[in-house]
């Protein structure tokens, strides 16, 4: 049986303080690369737009009835073509692209795809 203790209220508090306390988010520096990372499971998507370890911008979103269909490969590149739409007005500059699920061999690949997906 769960009991509530001193050690759970201890976890909770810190987390609490964590989210509630500035910053929360950082303003975007247009002049340094942005990192965007993302994840996707069987039904939605998230990614964080990233600036010096602290985050710009949070975007997720559940995927209709023919994206939950994709393998998962494709649902992280989804995950990436999307986040890049939303936030390409940053990426002046240029930015650096973490996923879990998406390994290539050549990093270029991904790059194109994703620029022609997402800026056309």
């Amino acid at each position: 049986m769960f009991q509530w203790g001193g050690k759970q209220q201890k976890a909770f508090d810190t987390l609490k303080e964590k989210i509630s306390t500035a910053p929360v988010r950082a303003p975007p520096d247009l002049q340094r690369p942005f990192e965007i990372q993302t994840d996707a499971s069987n039904y939605a998507m998230g990614a964080v737009l990233i600036q010096h370890d602290k985050p710009i911008c949070y975007h997720s979103e559940t995927f209709n009835s023919i994206v939950v269909n994709y393998p998962t490969y494709d649902k992280e590149l989804y995950a990436l073509v999307q986040s890049v739409k939303k936030w390409k007005h940053y990426f002046i500059n240029h930015f650096n692209i973490y996923t879990p699920k998406l390994s290539c061999s050549n990093q270029d690949i991904i790059y194109g795809w994703v620029f022609y997906n997402s800026f056309i």
